[in-house]
């Protein structure tokens, strides 16, 4: 099959924060034979193409112009959105900055052919089951990658997250214990994210608010690639709590104890890669999509396919 992300709802700057989300499913998909292109132009493939979307419309525009060529395809067009927030959230779906995301995400669900889901956020409720699939994410060999030697660690400990006022008193308080502290802060392209990751004794995983439900299974999957020791935040209870034992899974009030005992630990190194070795024996993103492509809909492509 071929599946094209077409990622034009983003802003330029936005498409850094996303490559730990579209890349696995990209490459686990092509570890599935599948053909993947990506784009932001505006011609779509024709059926039987499956166009993937992944959530973000804060325009109006942007679902009108989807809607239209859906609706304008002649004969028969694929529609399926990735979706990566929580449609509760109300840090993401309530911003003042972005107030009708929710509702042009509401507007869109009924008019897609699959739904994939990445965190558990009330999806059922709007999607039925013949369209809506949850992807747990795994190890993707195309993605693996080292990083630095120790002796070449010049980071103690990387937030790998913007920096809020949650996580700049942590980072501050880290800084105090006289550890060399970073951030992504979101918007890097790959190379960079890599390099810093590639340098680090830890890289950390904090949530953005105390009332953000779900951990991040792509930032959690895209640390563990590169073989680093991975601290998360301990307080996600569904089924995203299973990458959990691929980390030093750490409650909020522990965490700086935590990390300042890994980051001057000998072993720091040696426990990030033993971590990944674990991820890649025990979890797989090829066959996590395999249920996702179980739907109606890729059976009736590949039934066209067949006949072709």
């Amino acid at each position: 099959m071929h599946f094209h992300i077409q990622l034009a709802n983003h802003y330029f700057a936005g498409l850094y924060r996303i490559d730990d989300i579209v890349s696995p499913l990209a490459w686990g998909l092509r570890e599935l034979g599948h053909r993947v292109t990506t784009g932001i132009l505006p011609d779509l493939p024709p059926w039987p193409s499956a166009v993937i979307l992944l959530e973000y419309f804060d325009r109006d525009g942007a679902i009108t112009e989807i809607l239209n060529w859906k609706s304008g395809a002649a004969g028969r067009a694929c529609l399926g959105l990735v979706c990566t927030e929580d449609l509760s959230d109300a840090l993401v779906m309530e911003d003042p900055k972005f107030p009708r995301r929710r509702t042009n995400l509401l507007r869109l669900l009924p008019h897609c052919d699959f739904v994939w889901t990445i965190i558990p956020g009330g999806y059922e409720a709007h999607v039925g089951p013949d369209r809506l699939a949850f992807i747990d994410y795994g190890y993707v060999e195309a993605l693996r990658r080292d990083g630095r030697p120790a002796a070449e660690r010049d980071i103690d400990v990387l937030f790998y997250a913007t920096i809020n006022e949650r996580r700049r008193r942590l980072y501050e308080s880290l800084q105090s214990q006289g550890l060399r502290v970073a951030a992504t802060r979101g918007y890097l392209p790959d190379y960079v994210r890599f390099n810093l990751m590639s340098r680090s004794r830890v890289v950390l995983d904090v949530r953005r608010g105390d009332d953000v439900r779900f951990t991040s299974p792509s930032r959690i999957a895209a640390a563990l690639q590169v073989g680093s020791t991975v601290v998360s935040e301990f307080f996600d209870t569904s089924r995203l709590g299973a990458l959990y034992p691929y980390t030093q899974a750490t409650e909020f009030a522990a965490i700086e104890e935590r990390c300042v005992t890994l980051a001057r630990s000998p072993e720091v190194v040696e426990i990030g890669r033993a971590a990944r070795e674990r991820f890649k024996a025990e979890t797989s993103m090829a066959a996590n999509l395999r249920p996702a492509l179980a739907l109606p809909v890729f059976q009736e492509i590949a039934a066209h396919e067949a006949r072709s």
